[in-house]
């Protein structure tokens, strides 16, 4: 029963959310223009992975909170792997990878649109100020 409640919630959510695409439509931005022209893919700093780290921890925990418990687990291994990927790719390469993984995650079902919405925005905190070398 306890399942049930939950599920309510998140059908509930998802029908009183806008949808994504409307938004989009209507001129709604997810990311932040700077990362799609931005040209040079500079590695992250020591410091700077620190950073995105602690905001992929806060994500965690706020999908922890958001999602069921199945869901949770399959997200934390994506993330778990983009984190990883922070030591080789480029600020650009790994901004754009994490947008392709929320997009891929909504379009999966596993994480509403207003929940990608909300772990972009806590990524982009810290990851905005990166963008240019």
């Amino acid at each position: 029963m306890s399942y049930f409640g939950s599920w309510l919630q998140f059908v509930k959510r998802e029908l009183d959310s806008p949808p994504l695409w409307e938004q989009l439509a209507q001129g709604s931005t997810i990311v932040d223009s700077g990362l799609l022209g931005a040209t040079v893919d500079t590695p992250f700093s020591p410091e700077e992975r620190e950073a995105i780290s602690r905001q992929i921890d806060a994500v965690r925990d706020y999908l922890a909170r958001e999602l069921p418990a199945g869901s949770a687990a399959v997200i934390n291994t994506r993330l778990s792997q983009v984190e990883t990927s922070l030591a080789t790719q480029g600020r650009v390469t790994w901004g754009l990878a994490f947008v392709g993984l929320c997009t891929t995650l909504v379009w999966g079902g596993l994480m509403a649109p207003d929940q990608a919405r909300a772990v972009l925005q806590m990524i982009a905190s810290a990851f905005s100020r990166l963008i240019t070398p």
